[in-house]
C-alpha cells in the first residue's frame, strides 16, 4: 500500500506484485484538515481497506 497526504487531499494505491489492484482519493473534510500526520495516514488506510 502505497499512500500520499496534502493539508487537502490524500489518495492511496494498493498494489500487488508491482501492479495496482485498486486506487483511491479524496479531498479532506474541513475537521479533517485540522488532524495530527499520524491520524490522516490512519483515515488513508481506513478508506483504502474500505474499497
Amino acid at each position: 500500500m502505497y499512500y500520499d497526504i496534502s493539508n487537502v487531499e490524500f489518495w492511496c494505491v494498493l498494489m500487488q506484485h508491482c501492479k495496482v489492484i485498486a486506487y483511491v482519493s479524496m479531498q479532506l473534510r474541513k475537521h479533517e484538515r485540522n488532524y495530527m500526520t499520524q491520524d490522516l495516514e490512519l483515515t488513508a488506510v481506513i478508506h483504502a481497506l474500505k474499497m
